[in-house]
């Protein structure tokens, strides 16, 4: 592996206005030294290199000028080589004055024969990242100790932006507006000392120094020296993170010798990878689309994550993208920003904007309650206004992420209440994204399908919005997904054997939507490998290809599962009507758009057909096998709580024909048998005495068929059939009236 580097440290300059400078010569012969002497050691080139007699060989002189041309043809040998030959990795690194100019808004590294007044300003940043832009070498390494050399603007005109294989690593010692400062030894300027302890391979014991952890360590360094060096480092990185150095006594793990953790599965199964620790610990394959969605949100206030049903949306922006954020190593000052609860807009948009703003100890308790009842109100009432104040409440930067944007128009709908919540809902957003600037950031997930209704709405300039802020989800390349199918089981010491491997690549293709048949079928086998485990612990610790054609493959590991799990009923037939009834519960049929999920809560599922012991019994071999997901949420105080239920993911709508057969014979049936129950609630809520909400006429005929069909089913609780069977006796006597009615009359014209 060849790693160049460019080393400069220029002291000297003709122009009056800029001052010698005293340490930029040792800063640049130090982090030269450090580089030379690291286990995969770079090649250094200093500039300016002059001759140390005493050690016969070359350093970095103090005196001796470098001029523009020179630092641009060293660049340039460093990125773009000519021939065929380059490097592997290549670093730069700058120790100098750094120059600004307002009226071009570019940042510049000064040569010693600048000249700002004839405007000669140096090397521009925009500039550099042309040419790493169009470099040939996959690792880039720049770090810039000099005034003027960050700031959110500097470091976007250095950086090429991301690109799938590259790693670039980019450190900066002050803000735009900011100088840079040498320690008041005078040794080494305040980013090169951080640079310099860094980089000391004895700091991480038994670990590789990477361009992330180095980066992750500045920020600490500089950060406590704010009080008496005013400056803020900036950093960025993109890609795979870059080693560095490490101590000699340091082993790296080879493949295969990680100690086996047999009891842990590193697969999530039709679970999205989430934001936690186990979540972003197995997460792969997704480096350079976190990067790309870290950028976008990093310099906008919106960003919406477009792709198809099983692409992955969800798990890139929990486990990559907000993990990213939290961590804080990619980008500077994002460990600082307020990540709020993931919300789905479900049925009420508004109540779910209101709730992710609940702190996290009163969430559960009635106090809680209480605030999200007052919270929904404000925003009801008052819309972005409202929003506005509570994003204001808190002193940092605030992500909100709305996964299943698609939700504002599968749920939120059938009245025109639900339309004009929808419309407040892209409103107070909007509107409050406008007004808070930076303050707030939204990430929003929606399946690609149903970008149309978004764009062929008015709403608050939503189509606008997402045509300058979206990233679209494209299926992963072999490489990612052999990281994502390999690196996982590694982690637990197992093997993904190579054939195996190629044969998953191969049954995934280029599908959009394939990534949580390939999770479920990784699952599955890591649980035929585990059972045989459990029986005999001395087998070999790889998941193989006859394993792989047990659970039927990608292809039908998903469907195999689900079918076994309603032929375990089979001679229960009132368990497997549950089971029906729970799937299709589970679905909202589309309208022009494929059928998506829907969450409902337990008490819905119960009636006097199916009671809650029943519905438990059933629930859990539904989890159990992980196609369904519960969630308990508290209400009031601990004592009392409600179990919402969720399809583990909307593969399962696609890939389990039985329950496609089964949405097909019932799609003009279940709309109905909601609508029923809606109506039946607000029957109930407006006061039972009312007879002017009862059915009637063609409607009531229907719903009278439904209940014939589908009471015995249990998709009818007795609120329900009360409000059908009385809404028929009411019928009755408004028809006998009516006929009696109409005689009267006849005979009175007579």
């Amino acid at each position: 592996m060849s790693r160049d580097a460019l080393v400069v440290g220029i002291s000297t300059y003709e122009y009056s206005r800029l001052g010698k400078l005293n340490a930029t010569s040792l800063d640049a012969e130090a982090v030269a030294q450090k580089l030379e002497s690291s286990p995969l050691p770079f090649r250094v080139m200093r500039l300016p290199g002059i001759k140390d007699k005493q050690r016969d060989t070359i350093k970095v002189g103090k005196t001796t000028e470098v001029t523009l041309k020179e630092l641009k043809i060293a660049l340039i040998n460093l990125f773009k080589p000519k021939g065929e030959s380059h490097a592997d990795t290549a670093l730069f690194y700058f120790s100098g004055h750094g120059l600004y100019d307002e009226s071009m808004q570019k940042g510049y590294l000064a040569a010693s024969d600048v000249n700002p007044d004839q405007e000669k300003w140096g090397y521009s940043l925009s500039d550099l990242r042309e040419l790493v832009q169009s470099s040939p070498v996959r690792r880039q390494i720049i770090w810039l100790d000099c005034c003027h050399s960050g700031s959110l603007l500097a470091i976007n005109e250095a950086n090429p932006g991301e690109k799938a294989g590259y790693s670039r690593c980019f450190i900066a010692g002050a803000r735009e507006f900011e100088l840079a400062y040498e320690l008041t030894s005078g040794e080494h300027g305040v980013l090169t000392e951080a640079l310099l302890q860094g980089l000391n391979p004895d700091r991480l014991s038994g670990q590789w120094i990477s361009t992330l952890s180095l980066s992750a360590y500045i920020d600490s360094y500089v950060k406590n020296k704010r009080q008496t060096y005013p400056q803020q480092c900036i950093f960025l990185n993109v890609g795979e993170p870059i080693d560095l150095t490490r101590g000699e006594s340091t082993s790296i793990p080879e493949v295969g010798k990680i100690p086996l953790q047999a009891d842990i599965c590193p697969y999530m199964a039709l679970e999205a990878f989430d934001f936690n620790e186990h979540g972003a610990k197995f997460f792969f394959g997704r480096t350079a689309l976190t990067d790309e969605l870290l950028s976008k949100i990093y310099n906008d206030n919106f960003l919406i994550v477009l792709g198809a049903s099983g692409s992955g949306k969800s798990s890139v922006v929990r486990a990559g993208l907000l993990h990213e954020i939290k961590k804080g190593t990619r980008r500077s000052g994002t460990d600082a920003w307020e990540i709020l609860p993931v919300i789905k807009p479900g049925e009420s948009p508004l109540y779910s904007l209101a709730s992710a703003f609940i702190p996290e100890e009163i969430r559960s308790k009635k106090s809680g309650e209480s605030l999200a009842k007052t919270h929904i109100r404000d925003l009801t009432e008052r819309g972005s206004e409202a929003l506005v104040e509570l994003v204001e409440d808190y002193e940092k930067t605030v992500v909100l992420v709305i996964d299943q944007f698609e939700e504002v128009f599968t749920l939120c709908k059938g009245s025109v209440e639900k339309e004009q919540e929808r419309i407040k809902f892209f409103a107070c957003l909007f509107d409050a994204l406008d007004k808070l600037g930076g303050k707030l950031r939204i990430v929003a997930t929606m399946r690609a399908d149903f970008l149309g209704k978004c764009l062929e709405q008015p709403y608050s300039g939503i189509a606008e919005r997402i045509k300058a802020c979206r990233v679209d989800i494209t299926p992963m390349n072999e490489t990612e997904l052999e990281e994502a199918i390999a690196k996982p089981a590694e982690l637990v010491g197992l093997r993904v054997t190579p054939k195996l491997v190629e044969r998953m690549k191969l049954a995934v293709g280029n599908s959009p939507g394939s990534l949580p048949l390939l999770q479920y079928a990784l699952t599955e086998l890591w649980k035929d490998w585990h059972e045989s485990y459990q029986v005999d612990n001395s087998i070999s610790n790889e998941l193989t290809l006859d394993g792989y054609n047990r659970i039927d493959g990608v292809e039908g590991a998903l469907e195999k599962q689900a079918n076994q799990v309603y032929e375990d009923f089979a001679n229960l037939p009132i368990k497997q009507g549950l089971v029906q009834r729970i799937f299709l519960e589970l679905v909202q049929p589309g309208e022009e758009t494929e059928d998506v999920r829907r969450r409902i809560r337990k008490n819905e599922l119960l009636s006097y057909i199916h009671p809650e012991v029943l519905v438990d019994e059933v629930l859990n071999k539904l989890v159990e096998a992980r196609l369904v997901v519960i969630d308990e949420l508290k209400l009031r105080d601990d004592t009392q709580s409600e179990v919402v239920i969720d399809l583990a993911h909307e593969a399962t709508i696609r890939h389990w024909k039985l329950l496609r057969q089964w949405l097909e014979e019932h799609r003009k049936a279940l709309p109905l048998i909601r609508q029923l129950r809606e109506e039946a609630k607000k029957w109930q809520m407006r006061g039972r005495e009312s007879s002017k909400h009862f059915l009637r006429g063609v409607r009531l005929e229907e719903a009278e068929e439904c209940l014939t069909k589908y009471g015995d089913l249990g998709y009818f609780d007795e609120r329900s059939r009360y409000f059908i069977l009385l809404s028929k006796k009411n019928w009755d006597v408004e028809k006998t009236h009516q006929t009696y009615g109409l005689i009267y009359q006849s005979q009175n014209f007579a």
